[in-house]
């Protein structure tokens, strides 16, 4: 039969198309993959998690509503605060040679009492 035909085809020929059963997709992945980009190792950052403070380092034009929603999601707890701080570049030498190393943008989120997160330092 051809592609443009003139004739109909007969309704055994029509096949039903049977909607798929839609698996739950875990929210927020996508977005905690687009703001968050990992949890530094510092000294600093690790004191923090005993008063339910943790870092992130984000990505630069991240904002706070963004932080705020992809912790919640990623990991399932209740933000109550989000303050974001811009760190500087810093020059670095090796003999004569200068150069710089970039600067980043960090959060730190600070959750309800009693909550905990399990991070994976990067």
């Amino acid at each position: 039969m051809a592609i443009f035909s003139r004739r109909k085809k007969p309704a055994s020929e029509t096949g039903t198309v049977e909607s798929a059963a839609e698996t739950p997709r875990k929210r927020g992945s996508a977005l905690a993959a687009a703001v968050l980009r990992g949890a530094p190792a510092t000294e600093k950052a690790v004191a923090g998690e005993a008063r339910g403070e943790y870092t992130f380092r984000i990505r630069s034009e991240a904002t706070k509503v963004q932080v705020k929603r992809a912790v919640e999601e990623q990991y399932g707890v209740a933000v109550k605060a989000v303050r974001v701080v811009n760190m500087p570049g810093k020059v670095r030498k090796r003999g004569r040679i200068q150069g710089w190393r970039p600067g980043f943008r960090k959060a730190i989120v600070t959750i309800a009492k009693g909550q905990k997160l399990e991070l994976v330092r990067a």
